[in-house]
């Protein structure tokens, strides 16, 4: 029997009907077997009877509609968010369905596997968890299984004020996967911030959209730095301080005439309540809270900054018909 390739629905059908098969020929006292050995690259499938076994000429009805017969290749490309390619993942046939998968898939966050396939072979196709199967138009009849990942910016954490809990802020904000910026008047040496910035006239800067926005001045101009804040386009803001100085703080604001929605959008106290006295555990309730909004936030809306590209792997060559 030649050599066959194929996806993993399209091998579970071959199986089937061999060992259907193999049963069927090999007659009374014959015993059929099912070797498997795996490989680096494959997963080799070897069934072997000691009766007359399938006639040469029943092998192909039983494999056709399901293999290949070249080997599996491999192509990676990056998908931007506005839909164009960097690489090759196939030609019209694909590139459509992977487009809109790779779309999905921004928006979500999510990898996904998918397959393109033949519309017969597409709805004939078991549903399997986890794998979304899209219907080819390709006169070849070819079959593709395509990986996608996205691959998406850090979040953004900018920390205002250079007090002890905004530099352990910093600190925790880099292991914890954010982009961190440090933003204040006197900047001490900030080892955990990506990006430093001196001054509080920062509420345009495109560094602030959708980003995570502590204010920890405590004392050193807390309504300056909470004004820009709350100027921003930040996703969530918080201030580390008591409730009596920010209801304070946020009544100056109003009299500046801040709009009323820029105001109520302040999360304060900030951070989760778990009795945190030290700057690490006051950093570490803001940063509980920073992730639980962050981890609640619809799909919809996932809170990231800058460009989302997208890298794919196409795992599966277009079937082939066999050679003769």
């Amino acid at each position: 029997m030649p050599v066959l390739f194929a996806d993993r629905s399209s091998i579970t059908q071959i199986l089937i009907n061999l060992l259907t098969n193999a049963i069927k020929f090999s007659g009374e006292g014959a015993t059929v077997t099912l070797q498997v050995t795996a490989t680096n690259y494959h997963n080799i499938f070897k069934i072997i009877d000691t009766g007359r076994g399938i006639p040469e000429d029943k092998i192909s009805i039983l494999t056709d509609p399901f293999v290949r017969t070249e080997e599996l290749t491999a192509a990676k490309a990056v998908i931007r968010s506005d839909g164009s390619i960097i690489g090759w993942v196939g030609g019209g046939c694909t590139l459509g369905a992977v487009k809109k998968a790779a779309a999905e898939a921004l928006e979500t966050g999510l990898s996904k596997l998918i397959h393109i396939k033949p519309a017969a072979l597409a709805e004939a196709a078991p549903p399997v968890d986890g794998i979304d199967v899209h219907k080819s138009g390709c006169p070849s009849g070819g079959t593709e299984e395509v990986f996608i990942e996205p691959i998406l910016p850090k979040p953004a954490l900018i920390v205002m004020g250079a007090s002890s809990a905004a530099q352990a802020l910093c600190d925790f904000g880099r292991h914890m996967g954010f982009w961190v910026a440090a933003v204040a008047d006197d900047l001490p040496d900030f080892k955990g911030a990506d990006d430093t910035v001196e001054g509080f006239d920062f509420a345009d800067d495109p560094r602030m959209e959708d980003a995570f926005v502590v204010v920890a001045t405590q004392g050193k101009r807390d309504r300056d730095a909470l004004r820009c804040a709350l100027s921003s386009n930040a996703a969530y803001v918080a201030m580390i301080g008591s409730r009596r100085k920010a209801e304070k703080l946020k009544a100056d604001l109003r009299a500046e005439g801040m709009a009323k929605e820029n105001i109520d959008a302040l999360h304060f106290p900030a951070g989760l309540d778990i009795g945190a006295v030290t700057p690490d555990e006051i950093a570490l309730s803001v940063l509980a809270e920073i992730v639980q909004d962050r981890r609640k936030a619809d799909a919809g809306s996932k809170i990231c900054n800058g460009p989302q590209d997208l890298t794919l792997h196409r795992v599966r060559a277009p079937s082939l018909k066999r050679s003769e």
